[in-house]
């Protein structure tokens, strides 16, 4: 039995185990150092602002012009310190050019002007090409940035912890290790089972030795298996007499099914056949017809909607034409009664579509299986649809739609009059 992977079980699964793991170490060190980061940053920007604090209350309290009297004995000497306006421009600089574009974009600076202190952790200055690490706190009237130099000190400064970091990776490889003797025992259990698999395809399945697995739960599993295959081996008349008992049952089943559709095919067409026989006979011998013989075969025709249709549930489309209003042809000739006619009927469904598309829904609807006896009626005359064609979709028997919203008025209306409603 070759296999189809260039690496075995417990290689794949080795390996798959040593990715996620070390894919989450990563995850972890990447979390740790951006936290580790923002914590370093948070916490020297803290002592900056209070030093922002110290000499916004000194200039605001002196009321002085001259900044560089009053930075003098607040800065230290690897610090530069920028005193910016509302608007950024540069009042003062430490390094004593006031020569500077407008500082208003800088990001320490407009965090500052909005929520009253921001901090950059690290950005390449203009004048002197150096990078520094930029502070700024909001006074009344102006804004204090102080900054440092990176040097050796403030790298240490912001180093990241490596302890927690070596942490994660110890724990790495002590997973990884765990990993790997767990699939070599995994491993051993597939071999064995792949061994048996291939003496099973050559036949030679019942001289399989099972000592081979190891005490664990999947050897026990294994064995279960191997031991359940030679009792389906043993058992295999008896299997085979059974499928062919089932084979029989089967084709008796589908026998009885065909003879049973043959019968539901003719009683679908007994009773379409028996109200059309009595409905032909009525419009081709009216005149030779008397009254009682016409009620007679209408009452028979009825009877093979409840009795042959109906009450059996059988799939059977009948289309009502004429049916409601008829205009000009006079109230003799309305066909407004064949809902109170039909209503009583049991398991029967009366649809009267709005317009031509939704007639063309409702048709298709009705032959669908499941639907039983399905009863439409349509108005005579001229449709109030142009383009009539659209998808055939199936239409939820029992649910009504809103055609328009409204607060004060309802109307309900059933079958081609809702068009004139909606025109209105």
């Amino acid at each position: 039995m070759a296999s189809k992977n260039s690496f075995n079980y417990q290689t794949r699964l080795f390996l798959l185990i040593v990715v996620f793991t070390w894919v989450l170490t990563f995850a972890f060190f990447m979390l740790q150092y951006t936290r580790e980061k923002e914590y370093k940053a948070d916490t020297l920007n803290a002592q900056l602002q209070v030093y922002n604090r110290e000499l916004l209350r000194a200039i605001e309290r002196d009321s002085l012009q001259n900044f560089a009297d009053v930075t003098k004995d607040f800065r230290a000497d690897s610090m530069r310190v920028t005193i910016v306006d509302m608007n950024g421009h540069v009042l003062y600089d430490s390094n004593g050019d006031l020569n500077y574009s407008n500082h208003s974009s800088r990001h320490e600076i407009s965090d500052a002007a909005e929520t009253g202190v921001g901090y950059t952790i690290s950005r390449l200055s203009e004048t002197d090409s150096r990078y520094y690490f930029y502070s700024a706190t909001r006074g009344k009237s102006l804004i204090v940035r102080s900054a440092l130099a990176y040097n050796s000190s403030l790298y240490d400064n912001l180093k990241i912890d490596s302890v927690y970091i070596w942490l994660i990776l110890v724990i790495a490889v002590v997973v990884s290790i765990i990993a790997y003797f767990a699939a070599r025992r995994i491993g051993r259990n597939i071999k064995n089972l792949r061994d048996f698999a291939e003496q099973a395809e050559s036949g030679n399945a019942l001289t399989y030795d099972t000592d081979s697995f190891p005490d664990d739960e999947l050897g026990e599993i294994s064995k279960n298996i191997i031991n359940l295959y030679k009792n389906l081996k043993v058992t295999a008349q008896e299997r085979d007499e059974n499928l062919r008992n089932a084979m029989f049952e089967e084709q008796e089943k589908v026998r009885i099914k065909h003879q049973l559709t043959n019968n539901i095919n003719h009683e679908i067409k007994n009773p379409v056949h028996a109200i059309l026989a009595c409905l032909e006979t009525i419009i081709n011998n009216k005149d030779r017809l008397d009254h009682k013989a016409i009620l007679e075969l209408l009452q028979r025709a009825y009877d093979n909607v409840i009795h042959d249709a109906a009450l059996l549930r059988l799939p059977m489309v009948l289309c009502l034409d004429r049916a409601g209003l008829v205009g000009e042809d006079g109230p003799t000739h309305h066909g407004a009664f064949d809902l109170a006619a039909l209503r009583p009927v049991p398991n029967i469904t009366i649809a009267s579509p709005m317009d031509e598309r939704e007639l063309r829904r409702m048709m298709y609807t009705a032959q669908l299986p499941g639907n039983g006896t399905f009863v439409i009626r349509y108005p005579r005359g001229r449709g109030s649809v142009i383009d009539w064609r659209c998808p055939l979709e199936a239409i939820e028997v029992g649910r009504g739609r809103r055609l328009r919203e409204g607060s004060q008025l309802a109307v309900l209306t059933f079958g081609p009059i809702g068009a004139d409603v909606e025109r209105y």
